[in-house]
């Protein structure tokens, strides 16, 4: 229940604290700290707000089989009771969050903005990533989180109807390699060893639309074995509306938006 702690200390104290720390970085850099920097445009751009206003959450109420249902209001979810359970769930919330963000369009509408275009790229490439991480590789004791089973050893000691076919999943190393790539230098962290322009060029470069293609063939292999077994099944009625029912409260919710 950490990750529910963490995700409810987002409120519009420390957007604001956040966002006026960004306001000062910018200032300081239009004032002499860098010769080469630009504006972006988007930050005089009072039309830059509404591209986000189609992004809010449905208010019907419906299941949630994701990590983050239950901060959600009118959202009934899975409590996970071990690591069966919630590394399925981590898998599908990176499936999950990589296509409503790609369904939204949102890439294509900020792409006249710098920034807002990285942002959502970096969004795509971090949860692309948790997907690889979460779902094939085997996490070493060297980690600082500790080791642990990918979720294919852990379905495979479950015993997992058609567990196989995702065994024998053809991966694309190289993409992924690139993926990765992507997020240690520029996404979620920024590599100060590389030059500014070069990070630029290959965010410029990502293969986006091979990268939906990827992933999506890994769902659908993904989704038959879920449907194959009792103990997954489950998971594939995310998003399926409740109709009849009385409001559901959740004190894991906050009144914020």
């Amino acid at each position: 229940m950490v990750l529910i702690e963490v995700w409810n200390e987002i409120d519009l104290a420390t957007l604001t604290i956040l966002s006026e720390d960004v306001a000062d970085i910018w200032q300081d850099l239009a004032t002499g700290a860098t010769s080469t920097f630009v504006r972006p445009p988007e930050l005089g751009d009072d039309s830059f707000s509404d591209t986000f206003k189609d992004l809010a959450a449905a208010t019907s109420t419906t299941l949630g089989t994701d990590r983050f249902a239950i901060t959600r209001p009118e959202t009934v979810s899975l409590i996970p009771t071990g690591l069966f359970q919630e590394k399925t769930m981590r898998v599908l919330s990176a499936f999950l969050a990589f296509r409503e963000l790609i369904d939204s369009g949102l890439e294509a509408r900020t792409s006249h903005w710098y920034l807002a275009e990285k942002a959502t790229v970096d969004l795509l490439v971090v949860d692309a990533c948790s997907l690889f991480d979460n779902l094939f590789e085997h996490r070493s004791a060297n980690s600082p989180a500790g080791e642990e089973d990918s979720l294919i050893e852990i379905w495979q000691k479950a015993n997992v109807k058609g567990v196989d076919a995702i065994v024998e999943f053809q991966r694309e190393v190289g993409l992924e390699d690139d993926v990765r790539k992507v997020r240690n230098t520029f996404s979620a962290h920024v590599d100060p060893d590389v030059p500014l322009a070069d990070l630029e060029a290959m965010l410029k470069g990502f293969p986006l639309q091979q990268l939906n293609t990827y992933l999506a063939s890994i769902w659908s292999v993904f989704a038959d074995v879920c449907r194959g077994d009792v103990r997954t099944r489950h998971f594939l009625v995310h998003g399926l509306p409740l109709v009849g029912i009385a409001p559901v409260a959740s004190s894991a919710v906050k009144s914020f938006r």
